[in-house]
């Protein structure tokens, strides 16, 4: 562990600190619920004697190359995910890197593919994540005015070779049926659905059919 590691304090799977240590996560562990103890005064301090010092640590990333600038890193990507980090600062030595400092950051690491184990930590971090309303509206926002193109005939026909087939289990039946029940639809969602319904053949319309009437019975085809 001579490069150090970047972890995260968690509540019932709920990520709420980054932090970075040269010391076994458990050691860090320690001396956060030690420091709250003593009263110490701080956002991530109020935050663990808040839930009666039952927090957890999860190592996030092993040996970056820089601990520093990977700290950072976690820190803005598990805020711009809605995550509600403790922090009292964005992360490094301290204080907040300057604008300059966050673009080297980010250039640094994109492009760099995540490995399958570094994708599944931030799943893990988000997972737990609360989001507040205007974190919600912000993400709404951000969609609104894009334009999602309907796959071409070739794209279709090729996700229809991949699913031909393929049964859904009962887990899965009773799980797509609950996910419908008492959900209400926009009328912009409506007049999607018409719209996209008119484009099917007699044929995919029959199947269509078939498949939410096996649905209903629990059963499949």
């Amino acid at each position: 562990m001579a490069e150090g590691v970047i972890y995260g304090l968690f509540h019932s799977g709920e990520i709420r600190y980054v932090g970075k240590t040269k010391k076994e996560p458990k050691v860090r562990l320690y001396s956060h619920l030690k420091g709250a103890e003593y009263g110490h005064r701080s956002h991530k301090s109020n935050w663990i004697r808040s839930v009666d010092y039952d927090v957890q640590v999860e190592v996030l990333e092993e040996n970056p190359p820089n601990l520093d600038r990977a700290e950072i890193w976690w820190i803005a990507i598990l805020r711009e995910l809605g995550c509600r980090l403790t922090n009292g600062t964005d992360g490094g030595d301290g204080g907040s890197p300057s604008e300059s400092a966050r673009e080297k950051i980010s250039a640094a690491r994109k492009g760099k593919p995540l490995s399958a184990t570094h994708r599944e930590k931030i799943g893990v971090a988000v997972r737990g994540r609360v989001l507040t309303e205007e974190h919600r509206q912000k993400i709404s926002a951000s969609h609104e005015g894009r334009f999602y193109p309907r796959a071409s005939d070739e794209t279709r026909a090729k996700m229809r070779a991949a699913h031909a087939g393929k049964k859904l289990s009962p887990k899965h039946i009773a799980a797509c049926v609950a996910g419908n029940i008492g959900k209400k639809r926009t009328e912009k969602a409506k007049a999607a659905m018409r719209a996209a319904h008119s484009r099917r053949t007699s044929e995919e319309k029959s199947k269509a059919a078939l498949r939410g009437w096996s649905t209903r019975r629990g059963t499949d085809v």
